[in-house]
C-alpha cells in the first residue's frame, strides 16, 4: 500500500526509527496511516498512528503520547515561543518545541490523552504554531472524523488503553461543487469528506452530460448517455484499474482503455459495469486503484453514496 506522506518525511521516519528493522503498514486511509514496528535490538514491539494535516502531521504512539511534526521542509518549529493547542473552548494547552527533532511535544500525558481523545471523538482542535525564523504565526484546525475507529484498530493491533470513545465509521458526507458559470452548465464535482481522493465528476451538459467516480486525479468509469465507459485511457495497454475488497484480496482487475476516441465523452468500457457493481459491494472499507502516473489504492468509503449522487443527477442505474 502506498504511502501518502511526503518522500522526504520517509527519510526523517527512517532516520528517528535507524535502529529498528522491522516497519510494516497495518492500515491505511482517511488520512492516517497505522504502522508497527519492531526493535532490531530488543525484539520490541509498538506502533504508531500517523495522521496527515497539510502543513503538520501528527504521530500517535498510545492513548496518552503524541508528537506534532512538520510536514512541508520549509516549516521549522520556533524555539522561543509558546506553541498552542485548544480543544474547543477550554483554555489553550501549551506545546514545547524539541528544536533538535523539529517537533512540538504536550506538557505531559494527562494533556495528551485529553487530545488525542477529542480528536478520537471527532471534535475540531486548533493548532497555533509559529515558523521559525520570522517566527509567522500559524493557525490551522485539526480534525479526523474517523480517528475513534483507526485507533481501535491500532487499540487491536498494538493493546493501547480504550479512550472510551465510538469505533464505529462516521456516516459518509459529500462536498458538491457546481459551475456559476452558464457555460459550465451541468458540470459537478462531488467528493467524499475525509476521503477526497474518491469523487464524481459530471460532465458538461453541451458534451451530453455523463459522469464518472475518480480516484485521486485520475478519471475512472461511469456513464454517458447510458453506455458504460472509461476516462482513462493508457496508450501502452499494459495499465489495470483494480478492485479489492476489506481483506485487500482482489475482486476486480480488468486492462484500461488503450485508445482514444472522445476525450470529452470517454471510451467505451463495458467492463464498467462489473467495476461498479464490485466497488458497491467492497465499499466502505475496500479499495480502488487506478494505474499510471500518480495512480493511488484508494479506500471505497462513500462510494455508495457518491453512486446515489450519480442515481439521482447523472442518470446512473441502481447496483442495489
Amino acid at each position: 500500500m502506498r504511502h501518502f506522506f511526503p518522500f522526504f518525511l520517509s527519510i526523517s521516519f527512517f532516520l528517528n526509527l535507524a535502529y529498528s528493522n522491522e516497519k510494516k503498514t497495518l492500515f491505511e486511509g482517511f488520512g492516517a496511516r497505522i504502522v508497527s514496528i519492531v526493535d532490531d535490538m530488543t525484539d520490541k514491539k509498538s506502533g504508531v498512528i500517523f495522521l496527515d494535516f497539510g502543513p503538520i502531521y501528527m504521530a500517535i504512539y498510545g492513548h496518552n503520547d503524541f508528537i506534532i511534526w512538520a510536514n512541508k521542509e520549509n516549516l521549522n518549529f520556533a524555539f522561543d515561543v509558546t506553541h498552542l493547542i485548544r480543544i474547543g473552548k477550554n483554555n489553550p494547552l501549551s506545546l514545547s518545541a524539541l528544536t533538535k527533532r523539529n517537533c512540538l511535544k504536550p506538557a505531559n500525558s494527562i494533556e495528551a490523552n485529553s487530545i488525542i481523545k477529542a480528536l478520537a471523538k471527532g471534535d475540531e482542535i486548533k493548532l497555533r504554531y509559529y515558523n521559525w525564523p520570522q517566527n509567522n504565526q500559524i493557525d490551522i484546525k485539526l480534525q479526523n472524523l474517523n480517528l475513534g475507529f483507526i485507533y481501535y484498530k491500532a487499540e487491536k493491533y498494538f493493546g493501547w488503553k480504550d479512550l472510551g470513545v465510538s469505533k464505529k465509521l462516521s456516516a459518509p458526507k459529500l462536498h458538491i461543487y457546481t459551475s456559476p458559470d452558464p457555460d459550465d452548465e451541468g458540470y459537478a464535482v462531488v467528493k467524499v469528506v475525509g476521503n477526497s481522493e474518491l469523487s464524481l465528476k459530471k460532465n458538461f451538459d453541451k458534451f451530453g452530460g455523463g459522469a464518472t467516480i475518480d480516484v485521486g486525479i485520475l478519471s475512472g468509469f461511469g456513464l454517458h448517455e447510458g453506455e458504460w465507459i472509461c476516462n482513462n485511457v493508457e496508450l501502452s495497454g499494459d495499465k489495470y484499474l483494480t478492485i479489492c475488497d476489506s481483506t485487500g484480496d482482489i475482486i476486480f482487475k480488468e486492462l484500461l482503455p488503450s485508445a482514444y476516441s472522445d476525450v470529452n465523452t470517454g471510451e467505451p468500457w463495458p467492463e464498467g459495469e462489473t467495476a461498479a457493481k464490485m466497488a458497491w459491494e467492497a465499499a466502505p472499507l475496500g479499495s480502488i486503484e487506478i494505474e499510471g502516473s500518480y495512480g493511488k489504492k484508494v479506500l471505497l468509503y462513500g462510494f455508495r453514496e457518491l453512486w446515489k449522487w450519480g442515481i439521482e443527477n447523472a442518470d446512473f442505474p441502481s447496483l442495489e
